[in-house]
């Protein structure tokens, strides 16, 4: 297999041949192992690969082996698995090249999770989802990692007490949680404020619900020029902000660019989303936006699947399913708007 570079594989128990058979191909870049079994012991050369997914319900010593086999070119790990094992009884191999870290922590994983960032001295971007408080119980970060993504619950108070200073992007995401009553006060303000000093860039997974207090959120963080939401649409309700004024007065952040994302716009989303960035975005004297936002940039897409029926010259017939997406762009730039159809990547910034 010289040309093969990427290969999956589902619900199957993964023999040691297998593993010596996929990595003869020098061009494999991405494994996925998907509810797999793995060999009890791997006496394998290193992997080639780069890109590994291991989403797993196995004992950790079965996932030892492989590792240390793909830890010398690995650049991106994505650790999904619920092992069986004793707390901190994973030995992980030294990852020298890992840039991007993506991991499901469990109550019995956390002290797996601080060891496995410590053996990768080159880290960048940490996606985690976990529990609540999760943040409080995360070791200290290398310096190198300047993106963290993080869903929403696992940001808490707690008895947190350090910093994670010089971290220049968070990713938040599930953030619409509608019956969260402190959200809807604003109280996550100051606990983002204090754990992330010295944050620029902040991205929301919202619901349409959140989309001002969004805003409201990036405006209260001192450095932060650029915002970008993704937002799913809708919600049954809005969420009225005006009655906790004492939580968001004053907002003096340096916002500046502002990225919206929609998904599956029709074309009254389309228009809705373009009346809240006039009327209450851009607003007058200023907005909610505030007096530094000029540049705004708004993606709509709308996903469409269809099934085609093609015979097969034998009198029988074929079934495929195409997908089409169609993307526009409004963009506003010192007060100049653009519109019209998007044709680059759909994560532009």
């Amino acid at each position: 297999m010289p040309r093969l570079q990427s290969a999956g594989f589902a619900g199957i128990k993964v023999e040691q041949e297998h593993l010596a058979l996929l990595f003869q191909s020098n061009t494999l870049h991405d494994l996925i192992l998907f509810r797999c079994s793995l060999p009890r012991s791997v006496r394998l050369p290193p992997s080639p690969v780069r890109h590994l997914t291991l989403s797993l319900r196995d004992h950790y010593k079965h996932v030892e082996p492989l590792l240390g086999h793909c830890s010398a070119n690995l650049e991106a790990l994505d650790f999904t698995g619920h092992l069986l094992q004793l707390p901190g009884s994973m030995r992980f191999p030294l990852f020298p090249k890992l840039r991007e870290l993506k991991f499901y922590e469990t109550s019995e994983s956390i002290n797996d999770l601080n060891t496995l960032i410590s053996r990768a001295p080159q880290l960048e971007h940490l996606e985690l989802y976990g529990r609540r408080n999760l943040l409080s119980r995360l070791s200290a970060l290398p310096v190198s990692i300047t993106r963290l993504t993080i869903n929403r619950h696992a940001i808490g108070d707690g008895d947190f007490a350090g910093r994670f200073i010089q971290l220049p992007h968070l990713h938040v995401t599930h953030y619409h949680n509608k019956k969260d009553v402190d959200d809807r006060r604003g109280l996550v303000i100051p606990i983002i404020q204090r754990i992330f000093p010295d944050l620029t860039s902040l991205d929301l997974n919202i619901l349409w619900d959140f989309r001002n207090f969004a805003l409201l959120i990036a405006r209260h963080l001192p450095n932060v020029t650029q915002l970008k939401l993704r937002i799913s649409w809708p919600s049954a309700y809005d969420l009225d902000i005006g009655p906790y004024l004492p939580h968001f007065a004053a907002p003096e952040g340096p916002l500046a660019r502002l990225y919206v994302d929609l998904d599956t716009a029709n074309k009254i989303h389309i228009e809705t989303c373009k009346s809240w960035v006039i009327h209450v975005v851009l607003g007058l004297d200023p907005g909610l936006g505030g007096p530094y936002l000029q540049e705004i940039e708004m993606i709509f897409s709308n996903s469409r699947s269809s099934v085609v029926l093609e015979t097969n010259g034998k009198g029988g017939r074929l079934q495929s399913i195409q997908r089409n997406e169609e993307r526009m762009l409004w963009a506003y730039s010192h007060g100049q708007v653009y519109e019209g159809p998007y044709v680059g990547d759909r994560d532009f910034r």
